[in-house]
């Protein structure tokens, strides 16, 4: 089988116990048909699975799966890893068929991945092989050539280190919002020196300091948060205690001089989001890139302002966490609804998210 995979993707393994987080908490766990079947065989007085079974999912106690004990799970030590469900045995790796191509990637709501992911210095590249995946739970997307040139452009864009990662993201919310005027051109769009139109946009940082917050508190609900982002959430809002000065004082000071060596972590962020996440059938799936992205940077300001500085192990936790609790929960798509109801899903509304 032809696959396409990040070159982080290899390198992975998990470790366990000597994690930091678990994935078996935190959000719903689903069982697939086939595995639910083979439990309907397994003896009661060997391990009672159907206690912890609700429908399709596993029953869940504060956030913990129902088989998790001391971070490891009851199924696994008990049957052997074949008795995972897909979900189980697949995270933190997500499979998408492409035409005839296998693409692999992962998810950094894996403290582990997130590492891998978004440590590398030199930016994330790719690699096609050949080889044989057991691929559960795959995706399938039958990809026109439109899918293949803006997947180009996007991380073209995104990997373009002429320009600090928020005006990467402006140039690309210029192209998706005006797309009939540069269709056709991408590569010379690519090309492009947009450093004169980026000098004239002016931020106006206070008014995006009241927009994030505001999409963080439509955003949240306290009984989903796990222990670690929780951790992130509440320093970051005892510094900026809603206040426009902290945030622009711990911007200049503390966040700006830190991005300004360390950029390349929120560019692998999003070079990884764009090619596990992407299929550009819809321009909110790129609205909520950058919307991710922007309460992201938020966080890490509080933070920053807090810590008066950052450290990459910092910036990872706070990712995964973010990740973990926002990505894979799908109702916060209606954050995009959200936006287009305050007529803020523009080029002008996303140049206010992004620009500092």
């Amino acid at each position: 089988m032809n696959v396409l995979l990040p070159e982080y993707y290899d390198h992975f393994k998990c470790i366990g116990e000597d994690c930091e987080d678990t994935c078996c908490a935190g959000w719903n766990i689903s069982i697939d048909t086939e595995t639910k079947k083979k439990y309907k065989s397994v003896p009661t007085n060997v391990i009672d699975l159907q206690s912890g079974i609700v429908k399709d999912s596993f029953k869940q106690h504060e956030g913990v799966c129902h088989f998790l004990h001391n971070n490891l799970c009851r199924i696994q030590l008990t049957l052997g890893e074949s008795y995972l469900s897909n979900t189980c045995s697949t995270f933190p790796r997500q499979y998408k068929q492409v035409d005839d191509i296998l693409e692999l990637s992962a998810s950094p709501a894996c403290p582990e991945i997130a590492r891998l992911a978004l440590m590398n210095r030199d930016g994330i590249s790719f690699q096609t092989d050949t080889r044989d995946v057991i691929a559960m739970g795959k995706m399938k997307l039958n990809a026109t050539d439109e899918f293949y040139t803006l997947r180009a452009l996007t991380i073209g864009v995104l990997q373009d280190r002429r320009y600090s990662i928020s005006d990467r993201l402006i140039i690309l919310t210029m192209y998706f919002t005006q797309k009939e005027v540069y269709s056709g051109d991408e590569q010379q769009f690519l090309n492009n020196d947009f450093s004169d139109v980026l000098k004239k946009i002016r931020p106006e940082s206070e008014n995006q300091f009241k927009l994030i917050s505001e999409l963080i508190h439509f955003l949240r609900d306290e009984k989903k948060d796990r222990i670690r982002y929780k951790e992130c959430y509440d320093e970051m809002s005892t510094y900026l205690n809603g206040s426009f000065s902290n945030y622009e004082q711990a911007y200049h000071d503390f966040y700006k001089p830190f991005m300004e060596e360390n950029e390349f972590i929120l560019e692998n962020y999003l070079v990884n989001y764009a090619f596990r996440n992407l299929d550009y059938k819809s321009l909110d799936q790129f609205y909520l890139m950058c919307v991710y992205f922007a309460v992201i940077k938020y966080h890490l300001i509080g933070l920053a302002g807090s810590r008066k500085g950052l450290d990459t192990d910092l910036v990872i936790k706070q990712i995964q966490s973010f990740v973990k609790r926002f990505e894979h929960h799908p109702a916060t798509y209606t954050v995009i609804k959200h936006l287009h109801k305050k007529e803020f899903a523009s080029l002008r509304g996303f140049v206010l998210i992004l620009k500092n």
